[in-house]
């Protein structure tokens, strides 16, 4: 784009630059090729002088020094080196002696670059010379690069003149052929001047020498502003007849056409209008925010008002409609402004509204509010017209309306449970928020359906079967105060949830019947869950009971034997023992899921003196190994409740040997993730190993649960608490609890508590 700005704007200076570049470069590369060839000759003729020297020369030095005769020898190199571009001719025997020739002849005036860049290529030439197999010394030409490139340098010298010569010759005879022929062109702006003002342009004007295709050409455009001169007349005569102001612009807003009431709305003539900017004839334009300028976006408007102050000072308001002029390329290559004085119009219409205003106000507000209460509250004031009585009234009862209505928004959103109201064709008016929550269904999604749409869509997001499938059964099993039991159904989309429907029959012509959806999912979690809590803790309480029941009875029947009386009392100190173990963990399972951490009381301790306390006090089965323990390189510090995490190490050590009942090694290690590397958490870990039985992935899933027990066969004994107790105790305490087992190879457990990074320091001691 740059390289275009630089040429000439008219077509005879571009035909004329494009000319002479090309002949320039042709020109050009022709000197070029011809300055290469003259210099790959000279240096080959060079060599070729060598060759022929040294056939000539060596002979006759041969001769001479075979007799001594230097001098001759000398004779020689001094007419050799007048013949030939060589700078130097040496002869040097096989003594030392040295003879030479040089030529003195002046090459200045050639460029110093040219004669470096032959002297690089000419290289010395060197011949022995010997006489019957007896060498006699040495013969060395020496190129004169001087008068190579000075000769070259003289025939560039000469070929460049020649060349610009050509060049310059081919370019004047061209210039007086291009503006002869391409000269008519200019005759285009003459045509451009007739047609504004309203001439054609004669065929005949062009010269006799004119070429044939601009004679063609001057012949389509004189027909085409003929045509054009023929529709302006047509369409002046049209917008003269027309009383409206009409004002024809082009992209910049200048104003290209314009009719007699655009001249008496102006106050203007037509040559004070024609040329000029629109923004200055009408700045209403701007300050209504409209645009005729070329970057104007918005070119298309319809009745638009304009406040223009005449010159007398009164003030008019015109009606303007803007519309694009487009080519037939879909150009938008001007404007049609047309302005019409509406001033009388508009002062009746706004006189109109206003009183249609203030009635069709007062008479909205009176329809509303009696179609909405049969009874009109408040009292009249006096001294005001009905009128105005009447839209006192209707205002009171519409804004006690609006706030029973916002009352009952609130209500609704507030409310979790939901409603769906229904008109007298059943069909569903209004959905609350609550029932958008429970069913995930959106109000859009059920206002304007029928009762069973409703019905089957709320059961297309349950994948159970439900034994209700229409509003009917709801209806035809009303009970006489119009209202049915609650019927429940299972929702599980968005989420499982499990919801009861009562339907409420109502007498009013609006609002026929109200669903009401409740949300007691939490409700039968808890139900489920008691009642599983109540079947196992009864079963775990029966289990010993049943024991103890049968050894007491035994023994107030029978007097059995000392030692038979002996193991009868232990295994009922044993279940006794049991069903206070069991009792006691649930009774510590209830108060810390109840009062969470309220009574734990958090202290910094040391992980490392936790299991050594616990090893230390745990009662081994009989056989066993005390645990190995892989100490701490460093005192791990957390900040934790000591007797709840002692309670948890030894319910986990415990179950460790419990369900390694055939032996094995039980270890305790520890693991502090603040020391690594890349440590992205700050907590440490108590880590219990045994190699008992193991568990598959689904008892993993299981294990947290009250009562549950990974040996089924119950011949070890449990409770099944313990590590439920043990998990609730570790994430109160801001950790968790990690699990990894294998069937038949053993199980680790991971205690993570968050580490305290900043050990406590002891107060000083008071002066």
């Amino acid at each position: 784009m740059r390289l275009i700005s630089l040429l000439p704007r008219s077509l005879v200076g571009r035909v004329f630059a494009l000319y002479a570049a090309t002949l320039s470069a042709f020109v050009l590369i022709g000197l070029g090729l011809f300055l290469q060839h003259q210099y790959e000759n000279s240096v080959r003729a060079a060599s070729d002088d060598a060759r022929t020297m040294f056939s000539v020369l060596v002979p006759m030095v041969s001769d001479s020094a075979v007799i001594g005769d230097y001098d001759t020898i000398q004779r020689q190199l001094d007419r050799a080196i007048k013949l030939n571009s060589v700078a130097e001719i040496r002869f040097l025997d096989v003594r030392g002696a040295l003879l030479k020739a040089t030529d003195q002849s002046d090459n200045s005036g050639t460029p110093r670059w040219l004669t470096n860049h032959v002297a690089r290529l000419l290289l010395d030439r060197s011949e022995p010379v010997e006489a019957g197999g007896t060498g006699y010394g040495t013969l060395t030409l020496h190129f004169s690069a001087e008068q190579i490139a000075h000769g070259l340098w003289h025939d560039a010298i000469y070929a460049l003149s020649l060349a610009a010569f050509s060049l310059l010759g081919g370019v004047l005879l061209i210039r007086q052929a291009l503006v002869s022929w391409l000269g008519h062109l200019d005759r285009i702006g003459q045509l451009g001047q007739a047609l504004d003002g309203g001439q054609t342009l004669a065929r005949e004007a062009l010269a006799g020498d004119a070429p044939l295709e601009f004679r063609k050409t001057f012949e389509v455009l004189d027909r085409a502003a003929s045509s054009l001169q023929a529709h302006r007349e047509q369409a002046q005569a049209t917008l003269e007849a027309i009383d409206d102001a009409v004002l024809s612009c082009d992209l910049d807003g200048r104003v290209m056409l314009a009719n007699s009431g655009a001249q008496r709305l102006l106050g203007l003539p037509a040559k004070a209008i024609v040329g000029h900017s629109l923004s200055k004839l009408l700045p209403e334009l701007a300050e209504a925010g409209l645009t005729l300028d070329a970057d104007a976006t918005q070119r298309r408007w319809q009745h638009r008002e304009l406040l223009r102050r005449a010159a007398d000072g009164s003030q008019h308001v015109l009606d303007s409609n803007g519309f694009p002029i487009v080519d037939a390329d879909g150009t938008t290559v001007g404007q049609v402004l047309a302005l019409r004085d509406v001033t009388e119009q508009h002062r009746l219409d706004r006189h109109l509204r206003q009183i249609n205003a203030t009635r069709d106000a007062a008479v909205t507000r009176l329809r509303v509010a009696l179609e909405r209460s049969p009874v009109v509250v408040g009292t009249a004031s006096r001294g005001k017209d009905d009128l105005q009585v009447v839209s006192d009234l209707v205002s009171r009862l519409v804004q006690s309306l609006q706030e029973r209505n916002e009352q009952l928004d609130a209500i609704f959103a507030l409310s979790p449970d939901g409603f769906v109201s229904f008109d007298d064709a059943r069909v569903v008016r209004y959905a609350s928020p609550g029932f958008c929550r429970i069913t995930g269904l959106s109000a859009d999604m059920v206002v304007g359906v029928d009762e069973d749409v409703l019905l089957f869509r709320m059961l297309s997001r349950s994948d159970r079967k439900s034994r209700l499938t229409s509003m009917a059964m709801l209806r035809d099993s009303a009970v006489p105060d119009g209202e049915r039991g609650p019927t429940q159904i299972e929702l599980q989309r968005p989420q499982h949830r499990v919801v009861t429907l009562a339907l409420h029959q109502s007498q009013s012509g609006v609002v026929s019947q109200v669903l009401h959806l409740r949300d007691v999912t939490h409700e039968s979690v808890v139900d489920r869950m008691k009642t599983e809590f109540l079947t196992t803790a009864a079963h775990e309480l029966r289990t010993p009971m049943v024991s103890i029941f049968g050894f007491v009875e035994l023994l107030l029947m029978k007097d059995p034997p000392e030692a038979r009386r002996k193991h009868m009392l232990d295994v009922v100190h044993r279940q006794c023992k049991v069903m206070i173990e069991l009792v006691n963990e649930l009774l510590d399972l209830s108060r810390i899921e109840a009062r969470r951490d309220i009574d734990f009381a958090y202290r910094q301790v040391d992980l490392g003196a936790v299991v050594a306390e616990v090893v230390e006090g745990f009662h081994l089965p009989d056989g066993r190994q005390s645990p190995v323990i892989d100490w701490p390189a460093h005192t791990l510090h957390a900040r934790l409740d000591l007797g709840k995490m002692q309670q948890a190490v030894r319910n986990v050590i415990s179950n460790a040997y419990k369900y390694s009942p055939q032996g094995g090694e039980v270890r305790v290690r520890f693991v502090d993730e603040t020391m690594a590397a890349n440590a992205t958490s700050q907590r440490l870990g108590i880590v219990v190993q045994d190699q008992g039985i193991g568990m598959t992935p689904e008892q993993l899933q299981r294990v947290g649960e009250r009562f549950y027990r990974a040996d089924a066969s119950g011949n070890i004994p449990g409770t099944g608490l313990g590590m439920r107790l043990v998990r609730e105790v570790i994430t109160l305490m801001g950790g968790s609890l990690e699990l990894q087992s294998t069937p038949g190879k053993g199980t680790t457990v991971t205690l993570w508590v968050p580490a305290e990074l900043e050990p406590e320091v002891a107060p000083a001691a008071l002066v």
